[in-house]
């Protein structure tokens, strides 16, 4: 558990960022969907309320926890990026004696 709050703490400043405004909509339509499934509740009329509050309120706990995965994802495969770039400056160093 400390490994994965150390990479999220770790994660670059734009990554984050994406991750900050899905996170923020996802949390939008989570407040949406308990809205409308309040009302179902007060209704107890039309089932599509209930469907409909449900549905929506699954998609926004996946989208949650893909846009977490991702930016997990993206920021690793970014510093592997970095590193393989790295290593290539290197090497064209020592092949063309560039300093």
């Amino acid at each position: 558990m400390k490994k994965i709050l150390n990479e999220f703490k770790n994660i670059d400043k734009k990554i984050m960022h994406i991750t900050r405004l899905c996170l923020r909509f996802s949390f939008v339509l989570l407040i949406f969907s308990i809205i409308i499934l309040f009302t179902y509740s007060i209704t107890n009329s039309a089932p599509i309320l209930f469907y409909t509050g449900i549905s929506i309120f699954t998609s926004s706990l996946y989208f949650i926890v893909i846009s977490l995965i991702c930016s997990l994802s993206f920021n690793k495969i970014r510093k592997e990026l970095i590193g393989i770039n790295s290593q290539f400056i290197i090497i064209l160093n020592l092949i063309f004696h560039l300093n």
